[in-house]
């Protein structure tokens, strides 16, 4: 019963290893492409987080990581705020 237990954890953890393997390989794919910075988009992808809301880096070092860029939402966010604050400004 257990090295059946032990193929199971193995598969699934193989799983997640190779999943990694092909987001990062198709980013750095996408960062030739456009003749942007592969560095950039690597430290941009490293503080990710998963479904768990941590990144994997994040649960190895057991601390929140800085990021270089704001995420999507940050940056959605911010956007928003100025286009309220430029429309109240008309209003007035």
């Amino acid at each position: 019963m257990l090295p059946f237990v032990y193929e199971i954890i193995w598969f699934w953890s193989h799983n997640m290893a190779e999943k990694c393997v092909g987001i990062v390989t198709n980013l750095l794919i996408k960062t030739v492409e456009i003749r942007n910075d592969t560095n950039l988009a690597l430290l941009s992808y490293r503080p990710s987080p998963l479904a768990c809301g941590y990144s994997p880096a994040e649960l190895l070092v057991e601390r929140k990581l800085r990021k270089r860029f704001p995420d999507y939402w940050t940056a959605l966010m911010y956007v928003m705020v100025v286009v309220v604050v430029l429309l109240m400004q008309i209003s007035n």
